[in-house]
């Protein structure tokens, strides 16, 4: 006669936290990349917001014409 075996694994809690650490790491990750762009693009800010403020304002004024 064959055991059945259980659905139950006492293992199961440990698997969860690993899995909770790896989203914490993945957060971590995507933090730094975040930081990383402002860093590196933050001085040009400025020249992209103007250039997108520059393009807009040209879209909306051939749109009135």
């Amino acid at each position: 006669m064959a055991f059945k075996k259980g659905d139950r694994s006492y293992l199961a809690p440990r698997k969860f936290s690993v899995g909770k650490a790896q989203s914490i790491f993945e957060y971590v990750i995507l933090t730094a990349v975040v930081v990383a762009t402002v860093l590196i693009f933050g001085p040009h800010f400025d020249a992209i917001k103007k250039s997108c403020d520059d393009a807009f304002n040209r879209s909306v004024a051939e749109i009135v014409k």
